[in-house]
């Protein structure tokens, strides 16, 4: 239900252009319209691909996300690798026991099921 708003927005566009086809079926698009049609949607593609391979951070750049400190909260931010920053470990490393997981409490602590 949160989203309805947006999906009437992004579907308003195309309900317009059926209801314009069906009260003017004659009525064709020009080629001129057309074409300007298609280069508006590949320069918006080509954008798009330019902006997300512009923005992107480098192998050198590690991501500080947002934390509380001093009652405050400190924004994320990308900042340069320090020479002794460790590369980070993603689920599938040998050492990553996967999320959720709870070490033992104690040297005799073993889960049994009743």
């Amino acid at each position: 239900m949160p989203y309805l708003f947006e999906i009437i927005l992004f579907l308003l566009p195309f309900g317009l252009y059926a209801l314009w086809r069906r009260l003017n079926p004659e009525a064709e698009p020009d080629s001129r319209t057309v074409l300007l049609a298609l280069v508006g949607i590949g320069l918006g593609m080509a954008g798009a691909v330019w902006y997300g391979l512009s923005v992107s951070a480098g192998p050198e750049v590690v991501y500080v996300p947002a934390r509380m400190q001093d009652g405050e909260v400190v924004p994320g931010h990308a900042e340069p690798r320090g020479p002794g920053h460790a590369e980070p470990r993603g689920p599938g490393h040998a050492e990553s026991k996967g999320p959720g997981h709870v070490e033992p409490k104690g040297p005799g602590h073993a889960e049994t099921s009743r």
